[in-house]
């Protein structure tokens, strides 16, 4: 009797453990296939990275003087600094950032130009020779109505 009582306790253990397993197998194939999607829909965006602006290719340059002189400073004192320097800058060389991040914005703007939608002829259209064709005006000729079955019934 012993035997067979502690044989189905292990059974039950067992059968929990599994359905525990399980339900853990579960979410943690669910919550992939979320970080999944998400990375898909962030690897997909058409939307293009815009250059940096005038500022920011200052801070570049800036921060690798800042750091070779300071290097225990830390981050947020950094950005103050390129900050404060930024304020200081003499016109001659900050027109230069400007002018340089005016190019790249220039070929950016070139390289990512939208082209207007094509509305007509719609690529699902059957007869417009799957959107290739000319599209072509509606006939103008009138359609004969049609006529009435006049065959006579003989009595």
């Amino acid at each position: 009797e012993k035997a067979r009582l502690k044989a189905e306790k292990d059974a039950e253990k067992a059968r929990l453990k599994a359905e525990k397993d399980a339900k853990k197998a579960k979410l943690k194939a669910e919550k992939d296939a979320k970080k999944a999607k998400i990375k898909a829909k962030a690897s997909a965006s058409d939307k293009p990275k815009m250059p940096p602006n005038a500022y920011i290719l200052f801070g570049s340059v800036e921060r690798e003087v800042i750091s070779k002189v300071n290097p225990g400073m830390g981050s947020k004192e950094i950005m103050s600094e390129i900050a404060r320097r930024w304020k200081q800058i003499d016109p001659e060389r900050k027109g230069a950032f400007e002018a340089e991040a005016a190019k790249l914005l220039a070929k950016w703007k070139l390289d990512n130009e939208k082209k207007p939608p094509t509305l007509w002829p719609p690529s699902h259209c059957p007869t417009c020779d799957g959107g290739m064709a000319e599209p072509q005006p509606p006939s103008q000729e009138p359609q004969a109505a049609p006529q009435p079955d006049q065959q006579q019934q003989e009595p």
